[in-house]
């Protein structure tokens, strides 16, 4: 099959989907537009990176095309094991040409067909490898094609607990509603470290259960690393994707997370008869890192999360959460983040340096082959196997721990250093939160983890040699010239210098971002957990 590359633009045209299936390596579609003259060339799938030049495109020809009444009618055939899919989410568009540029139209399909139950259980899906390939559609009920690694919640064994919990809340509704149930969770439900993890501690130690005449629970996955950490609160636990769980998220109050409600269920789920209701649950935003170095993409605006409470740190990133991303004002609470209260300073008891630089898109989901090729990777290795890094380390007895972004730690392991003081950390080997409290000094670019460290009063020194591309497709909410609680470098020999310099003060912070403190943070008594929960209690 010839799949031709292509370069292709949005239209507002809407066109309506009146098949698509999966059968064998194949997948078929039909859809219909009207006829208005346009000159119709193909369907076309396209993967819209926000990097252009990682964007991909290729024009797939019409099998078939025909007339019924003032409606065309086309139809192709897609060999999904030849199609060069990297992994991500593909639009399927139905194309035409004018004036020498191709558009794509969005097929949009029946709404009331979306949710059927024989699409859950004949759900549409090719293996490919370790990758499956199946359909979604959005909200509006436009068609995707997702291109992802399989997971353990892919068999039958998953449709068959959601359509057990189904039944049994169906029967017991009146016995789990009462129980007034709130659900804790982060990211993908598989860690314990971020916020939801500290303020349902906080709940476990003070009877936040009983004044709120609430049961609130900590999903996460039973094999997580972190899952050692809670389990003196077995009864307060819940095994995620487990039957219970599946019950408990259709019955619960409110979901309570780091992250975007979507992370209470399976990353990129199949057709689901369960995962639907989390979008009419009331959410408590908790945030994962203090807006400011990076701009949220439009899945965390107000009309797309849907939270009732946002917890922020400061009036001034309550001002970003209402400028920016659209809440209101009575939304927005300004208590502080839930694990600022457990950070605590133990830099004196070891002498290590964190380096933890965040992920940036065109090095997001790459092969292997093409990560080594990055500059990003390329300036990290310079500076771990800098002689004058390796002599400081060692002179010192200091340890620089390099610990890679989730979203990329796949990669981890590709790093390596000539210097016995620098340690690739690999992710879940050690708490992140613990690094930082061990650290006397951060580097980073544009992690907020920075306001983890400067809330302890600890130095950052940033590494920015891409800043001008950064700006481009991230952006940030604060000046990066001037707003920055450290000095920044922009090239190895520059932050080596740093490093120095501070090794040589004992690892001082400059005073001259000391009222920096004073404006990112209203609170600094470690008493967040405290006033969030009475936020929810207010709220109900």
């Amino acid at each position: 099959m010839d799949f031709k590359p292509c370069e292709i633009e949005s239209s507002k045209t809407k066109t309506k989907l009146l098949r698509l299936r999966i059968k064998g390596s194949s997948l078929q579609v039909d859809a219909q537009c009207k006829k208005d003259g346009r000159k119709w060339v193909g369907f076309c799938m396209a993967y819209k990176h926000k990097i252009p030049e990682d964007r991909e495109a290729y024009l797939i020809d019409f099998r078939n095309q025909k007339t019924e009444g003032k409606n065309l009618i086309f139809s192709a055939v897609i060999d999904l094991d030849s199609f060069p899919f990297r992994s991500a989410n593909w639009s399927l568009y139905l194309a035409y040409e004018e004036d020498g540029k191709l558009y794509g139209c969005k097929m949009t399909r029946d709404k009331g067909r979306q949710r059927k139950f024989k699409d859950f259980l004949f759900d549409d899906c090719h293996t490919r490898g370790d990758y499956v390939i199946f359909p979604y559609y959005t909200k509006s009920g436009n068609v995707n094609i997702r291109y992802r690694e399989k997971n353990r919640y892919d068999g039958n064994d998953r449709k068959f607990k959601e359509i057990v919990a189904r039944a049994v809340y169906a029967v017991r509704r009146g016995h789990y509603d009462r129980k007034n149930i709130y659900l804790v969770h982060e990211k993908r439900c598989n860690k314990a470290q971020d916020n939801g993890y500290y303020l349902f501690m906080h709940a476990m130690e003070n009877d936040t259960e009983k004044k709120m005449g609430a049961s609130i629970y900590y999903v996460i996955e039973k094999d997580a690393p972190d899952y050692n950490k809670i389990r003196q609160y077995d009864k307060n636990v819940i095994d995620f994707m487990s039957i219970k769980y599946m019950i408990y998220l259709l019955a619960c109050k409110a979901l309570i997370s780091s992250e975007s409600r979507n992370h209470a269920y399976v990353w990129q789920t199949r057709e689901s008869i369960i995962a639907p209701c989390i979008e009419k649950k009331k959410h408590v935003f908790l945030q994962h890192g203090i807006l400011a170095l990076k701009q949220l993409g439009s899945q965390f605006f107000a009309k797309n999360m849907k939270s009732q409470l946002v917890t922020v740190s400061s009036r001034r990133e309550a001002d970003i959460v209402r400028d920016y991303l659209g809440y209101d004002e009575s939304a927005i609470v300004d208590t502080g983040y839930a694990r600022f209260d457990a950070l605590e300073d133990v830099s004196s008891n070891y002498k290590e340096i964190l380096l933890m630089p965040t992920f940036r898109p065109w090095v997001f989901g790459v092969e292997r082959d093409v990560f080594v090729k990055s500059d990003y990777y390329d300036r990290y290795m310079e500076f771990i196997n800098a002689p004058r890094l390796s002599q400081l380390l060692v002179e010192n007895g200091i340890t620089l721990n390099l610990y890679q972004h989730p979203s990329i730690s796949e990669h981890t392991d590709a790093f390596h250093s000539n210097c016995p003081n620098v340690r690739i950390v690999y992710n879940g080997e050690v708490p992140l939160d613990e690094l930082m409290m061990r650290c006397s000094l951060l580097i980073t670019d544009y992690s907020s983890i920075v306001w983890d460290v400067l809330y302890m009063g600890k130095p950052t020194v940033f590494y920015q040699y891409d800043r001008e591309r950064y700006d481009d497709v991230w952006g940030s909410y604060i000046d990066l010239e001037t707003e920055l609680p450290g000095e920044n470098a922009t090239d190895c020999d520059t932050l080596i210098d740093l490093v120095a310099s501070y090794i040589d003060s004992g690892f001082k912070m400059n005073e001259a971002y000391e009222p920096m403190r004073k404006v990112y943070y209203s609170h600094l008594d470690r008493d967040n957990c405290k006033r969030i929960w009475e936020e929810i209690i207010r709220k109900n």
